[in-house]
């Protein structure tokens, strides 16, 4: 994944790790007949923030990996209102928006599977996001 992904640090060490939740979540689904991760990206952060303090990485990065690692799911649908939008914009904070959508794209291009309708939903919230953002300046 990370050679899909810019060259930052914490954007590489956020997408090496964004996936550690997987395991502790995993579960059999009856009903798809298949494996399911509920919660893994929230089960990763809360992994993640404590190996971060371990490792020494500063108070700063370490919150930026966690917060990367507790969002990089991102579930666009289209039918989004604008106010929909903007919260999800505060929650996951507009200083992580490019990251994001960067962890979001390597992730969805390292499944090795058809990716084209997800690289779609993912351009149409980058869109909407900026036009969102636009109409609120002054």
């Amino acid at each position: 994944m990370s050679g899909r992904l810019p060259a930052r640090a914490t954007l590489r060490v956020a997408g090496l790790l964004h996936d550690v939740g997987k395991p502790r979540s995993r579960a059999f689904s009856d009903k798809t007949n298949d494996y399911t991760f509920y919660e893994h990206e929230r089960i990763g952060a809360e992994m993640v923030d404590p190996l971060l303090a371990r490792l020494r990485f500063s108070n700063e990065e370490r919150e930026r990996i966690v917060a990367l690692v507790r969002h990089h799911l991102i579930c666009y649908d289209s039918s989004w209102s604008d106010a929909a939008v903007r919260r999800w914009i505060r929650r996951v904070s507009p200083g992580l928006l490019d990251d994001l959508y960067a962890l979001n794209r390597a992730d969805v291009l390292g499944k090795g599977r058809e990716a084209g309708e997800d690289l779609e939903r993912l351009s149409a919230l980058q869109a909407r996001v900026a036009e969102v953002l636009a109409r609120a300046r002054p």
